[in-house]
This record gives C-alpha cells, sequence and structure tokens, in this order.
C-alpha cells in the first residue's frame, strides 16, 4: 500500500480560497450566459433538450477545477476525485431532471434535490477518504451551499431574458458563484487542519499550554514574594524613622 503524504497547505489560505471563489464564479457567469446563448440556437437546443447534459458539464467544470486547485494546495492525486464526482454528477442530475421541474408537488422537488446533492456527496466522500478525516463535513458543506445556490439560481432563471439582457444576468450569477466557491474553500480548509490534528500534536498542544500555565504561576508567584519583600523593607524603613 503506498504511504500517504503527510498533510501540507502549499499556497496562503486567502490564495486557496481566492482561485476557490474565482472557478465558482466564473464557470457560474459562464454557465447562464451560455444557457440562454444555446436556447437560442434550435439545433444546440436539442442536443442539450432539458439541460441535462448542458448541467453536467458545468458540474464537471467545476470540479475539475477542484481538483486542480486540490493538487496545486494539496499534493494530492485527483484522479479518483475526477471519476467518482463524475458518477455522483450523474447520479445527481439524474435525480433533479426527474423531480425538480417537473410539475411536481413541493416536497418532491426537495426530496429530489437532497437526494440528489446526497449522491455528489457520498461520491466525493468516498474520495477523499484516502486523505483527510472528517469528511462529514464535506457532506454537511454540499448540502449547504446547494441549498444556497439552487433557489437563487432559479430565482435568476425564472424570467430569463433571451436577449441582450442575458448577459447582464449572466454577471449577476458570478457573485452567487463566488460565494458558494468561498464557503467550499472555507470548509475544505477546516477540514485538512483538522486532519492534520493528531493525538501527538493535541498532546504537545496540550504539554505548551501545561508549561505555559506553570511559567505564569511561577511569574505570580515571584512577583508576590517581591512585593512582600518590598512591604517588609517600607515597613523596616518607617520602624527605623519612628525611633
Amino acid at each position: 500500500m503506498k504511504k500517504q503524504k503527510p498533510l501540507a497547505e502549499r499556497m496562503p489560505v486567502w490564495q486557496f480560497i481566492a482561485l476557490m471563489m474565482a472557478i465558482y464564479g466564473i464557470v457560474s457567469g459562464v454557465t447562464l450566459f451560455l444557457f440562454s446563448v444555446i436556447f437560442l440556437q434550435g439545433w444546440i437546443g436539442v442536443i442539450f433538450e432539458g439541460s441535462f447534459l448542458f448541467s453536467v458539464a458545468v458540474w464537471v467544470a467545476i470540479t475539475a477545477g477542484q481538483a486542480w486547485l486540490f493538487k496545486k494546495q494539496f499534493g494530492w492525486n485527483m484522479r479518483r476525485w475526477l471519476s467518482f464526482s463524475i458518477v455522483g454528477i450523474i447520479i445527481m442530475q439524474t435525480l433533479l431532471a426527474i423531480t425538480v421541474g417537473n410539475a411536481l408537488p413541493l416536497t418532491l422537488n426537495i426530496a429530489g434535490i437532497f437526494s440528489g446533492l446526497g449522491g455528489l456527496a457520498l461520491a466525493q466522500f468516498m474520495a477523499l477518504r484516502r486523505y483527510v478525516r472528517h469528511r462529514w463535513l464535506w457532506i454537511m458543506a454540499l448540502y449547504v451551499s446547494g441549498f444556497i445556490e439552487y433557489p437563487l439560481f432559479s430565482l435568476m432563471n425564472s424570467n430569463l431574458p433571451f436577449g441582450n439582457e442575458s448577459f447582464l444576468t449572466s454577471i449577476w450569477s458570478i457573485p452567487t458563484g463566488m460565494l458558494m466557491g468561498l464557503f467550499m474553500a472555507v470548509m475544505m480548509t477546516l477540514i485538512v487542519r483538522l486532519s492534520m490534528r493528531t493525538p501527538e500534536t493535541d498532546a504537545h498542544m496540550s504539554h505548551d499550554a501545561d508549561a505555559f500555565a506553570e511559567r505564569q504561576l511561577r511569574l505570580q508567584e515571584k512577583l508576590e514574594e517581591s512585593n512582600k519583600f518590598q512591604e517588609q523593607v517600607m515597613a523596616a524603613s518607617q520602624t527605623q524613622q519612628l525611633r
């Protein structure tokens, strides 16, 4: 079995977060713009009928961006991430195509979103097994970001104009994608840093904290002894003056 490399961050956290926000923001903006352009073209619209393949392509683009960024930041081999994620994306988009937007009750729509995100979350959970602990946080992050992204995206697309205004609408989708990217980057950073902690490092940190507390206690005792000595000197001086 190949020995796992120790976890390490190769770039500053702010740079990692900024790149993740850029990936999500650019893909979201380009997605919405191309969505309107594609369905203006009849023959292309037939290929992407129901936007299933289009949505799959968008999520694959985001996943590929994540794979590049994770490899650059943590040095992971992301082929497993890509293959597992693509399977999860197909499962997710299939469930969404069946439930969401088909005049079904709201509860079924919500169940479809919940199940679809679960398919992607489970696939990526399995892909992260060899790299980090606390992988359940990534599942939680996908659900939270998904239930933020889908309502906002649907709201913007509810009255999507098929004209020059569609470009402005795509610009407005960039902050939404960047918000999602910000959240996912922060969660991955949290997962990695929690995984860096081991019983040995926790014990070392605890030992350092105990040693610091002991030094503080000794300093406090010396300070009290010094104050008592000064009080004794002052008392002796006053006694001599009275004599």
